[in-house]
């Protein structure tokens, strides 16, 4: 069988969807081999690779309300690690991560009492790259403040999302709730 230019097909192994292609992907197959469907106008708006197929009739399964929302939401959850990661590379890399902690809490004892004794890991990364210390201080909570606020942003978005996925009454409500990221605001 031959692909035909501007379908869409899907491959199906152990019913259920194992991989969408065009003819770009794969213009040709033999149909003695591979159990391929042309997706409908319909179907492309939800069948993607996992949905069940019927064995008997070879029709999609549609998955119920609940199960769109489970995945939904485990689709607003996967963008809102990846953001939480790319932030966390970006104010606190990883080598800082174990004592980002302890940065945050002597440059505000350092900054309130000017006292050196009171911040020995900063006043020994101040020494260490010839720095004075309480710019380092003011280094660290600005980036403490700026990764907080960011933190906030993306756990607020994706709040409002998850209240969103759970209200929604239909899987046309459903398909309006898209992941658009919080952190623009910041830039």
């Amino acid at each position: 069988m031959k692909a035909q230019e501007g379908k869409t097909y899907a491959l199906i192994q152990n019913a259920q969807v194992a991989q969408i292609f065009t003819k770009n992907e794969l213009s040709e197959w033999n149909e003695q081999d591979l159990e391929v469907k042309e997706l409908t106008t319909d179907e492309l708006a939800w069948v993607k690779v996992g949905t069940q197929v019927d064995s008997l009739t070879h029709a999609f399964i549609k998955p119920d309300l609940s199960a769109q929302k489970r995945e939904k939401l485990q689709e607003i959850n996967i963008n809102f690690e990846y953001e939480c990661d790319s932030i966390k590379g970006e104010y606190i890399p990883s080598d800082e991560l174990l004592t980002w902690s302890v940065q945050e809490s002597e440059a505000r004892a350092y900054l309130a009492s000017k006292v050196v004794s009171s911040c020995p890991l900063l006043a020994a990364l101040a020494q260490a790259r010839g720095i004075n210390l309480d710019s380092l201080c003011q280094k660290v909570l600005e980036k403490s403040a700026k990764y907080s606020t960011a933190i906030a942003l993306l756990v607020g978005n994706r709040q409002m999302l998850q209240d969103k996925i759970q209200k929604a009454k239909n899987e046309q409500e459903l398909a309006k709730i898209v992941y658009v990221s919080p952190l623009a605001a910041l830039k």
